[in-house]
């Protein structure tokens, strides 16, 4: 691997090339403890991606407090699908975790991803019978 890129001086990477080599890591290395989660599943990295030159170049210095996200848990690693996110927002995208709701009038468990959802959702029969006078009350995060 060459290392002209000047992001591994010694023993010392940068956070962004710590960030592209964990990408890396957790798409191709059968022995990354991610890779079930990542390559396992078929996530892939671009092409381009591969050096981390291009990457660099496409996605810049990895800003303070960011992480790479791929905006949906099936996503590739590409200049399309990719950009930098705060841990914060980037957990909303994440498949492990659910929000579950129950609604009020009929009990029906409500699935949604967003954890910033409206208080007041309502399950798709309830929606389909005008009954907007309920909701539904949130249970809490649940691992899928």
């Amino acid at each position: 691997m060459s290392k002209t890129h000047g992001h591994c001086k010694g023993n010392k990477w940068t956070p962004t090339y710590i960030t592209w080599h964990g990408m890396i890591a957790r798409c191709t290395n059968k022995r990354s403890i991610s890779y079930e989660h990542y390559g396992g599943r078929g996530i892939k990295v671009c092409e381009r991606w591969r050096k981390f030159e291009n990457f660099f170049a496409d996605m810049g210095e990895r800003p303070d407090g960011m992480t790479l996200d791929r905006g949906h848990p099936s996503d590739p690693y590409s200049p399309e699908c990719c950009k930098w996110e705060n841990a914060s927002n980037q957990r909303k995208n994440r498949r492990r975790f659910k929000t579950m709701f129950y609604c009020q009038w009929c009990g029906v468990e409500v699935i949604h991803r967003d954890v910033d959802a409206p208080k007041y959702l309502l399950c798709e029969e309830c929606l389909q019978f005008g009954r907007k006078d309920v909701g539904v009350e949130m249970r809490g995060e649940e691992r899928l």
